[in-house]
């Protein structure tokens, strides 16, 4: 708008000086006339008024804009990641099923892992439910994206993904995640966790795709598991086994390449990945440090809030 009044300041000073010397008694009325007919309301106004309406309209379906840039950015974007594990699924997690690769009995090993998992920042760890029952183990430590680790008198265990408990992915026929126990580097358990999908993403990946945007799914979990919870999604690239580095690393990537990022994400370990993409997206069921490090949150858990949140965005810039 500064070029367009600027443009306004010119012509109105060269119909001033062209009826100066024309006619100097309408010379002030008519350069007035040209100011008031040319008044750039149009862009003053109607701007912060679309979107505060926008705004609102999201607001109302649970979308909550927390930074002024988001609108305009989100019609610009050329590329949307998405974690998987609480993101695209519920991130409502629940324990199928264990399987023993020891002497110990289930509850034996169950109880080794509640112990180790109420370490955890990760949504997985729900899935273990705590008790007074617990193990005390001498240290601790949280692997973000991997997994627990806990010293026991003389013992290491690990509880996490294949790769972090560096075991052959043994994966389910199903679309359960695999956890897998082991103690120094020795199988004890798997435990099979089931985490369903969002209403509505399967209909909302489409509309992005057909949009023109590239889909991207970075997430830490194994390629045969992504690839059976993902099946059928309209999804153009998926990233799988990836720690928090790898995610930010890609992202830093493709910007580096001029491609504008959205991020949307739920994790502790994703509010860096959130911070430094183009937009980014908390889930509202995600983690404080994510829906603090984001531009927007949907507090909605219905996925169809994307969809909302981006025809909106391109409805608004247009008007």
């Amino acid at each position: 708008s500064r070029y367009f009044v600027l443009a306004l300041l010119i012509i109105s000073a060269g119909t001033y000086l062209f009826w100066l010397s024309y006619e100097p008694e309408k010379a002030f009325w008519i350069t007035l006339s040209v100011l008031v007919a040319t008044c750039p309301c149009a862009l003053s106004l109607a701007t912060p008024t679309a979107l505060t309406c926008a705004t609102s309209f999201l607001s109302q379906r649970g979308i909550l804009i927390r930074k002024e840039h988001v609108l305009e950015s989100l019609t610009k974007v050329d590329e949307i990641a998405f974690d998987k594990t609480g993101t695209l699924t519920k991130g409502a997690f629940t324990l199928t099923n264990i399987k023993s690769d020891s002497k110990l009995s289930k509850d034996e090993v169950l109880r080794t892992a509640t112990s180790l998992e109420q370490h955890s920042t990760h949504p997985i760890a729900s899935a273990f439910k705590s008790n007074s029952n617990n193990i005390l183990f001498d240290t601790t430590e949280n692997h973000i994206g991997l997994g627990i680790s806990g010293r026991l008198n003389n013992d290491n265990y690990k509880i996490g993904s294949a790769k972090f408990t560096e075991q052959d992915s043994l994966e389910s026929d199903g679309k359960e995640i695999v956890v897998y126990l082991t103690k120094n580097k020795e199988l004890i358990a798997r435990f099979y966790i089931q985490d369903e999908m969002r209403d509505n993403v399967a209909t909302t990946l489409n509309y992005i795709a057909e949009s023109g945007l590239d889909v991207t799914l970075l997430t830490g979990d194994s390629e045969n598991n992504t690839n059976k919870v993902t099946e059928g999604l309209a999804i153009t690239n998926k990233k799988t086994s990836l720690s928090p580095e790898n995610k930010l690393a890609y992202i830093n990537e493709q910007q580096a390449n001029n491609r504008m990022m959205l991020m949307v994400g739920d994790g502790v370990n994703d509010a860096p990945v959130l911070s430094a993409a183009t937009v980014s997206v908390a889930m509202g069921e995600g983690s404080d440090l994510a829906k603090n490090s984001a531009d927007v949150v949907l507090l909605s858990t219905n996925f169809i809030a994307m969809k909302y949140m981006l025809a909106t965005a391109t409805k608004t810039y247009k008007i």
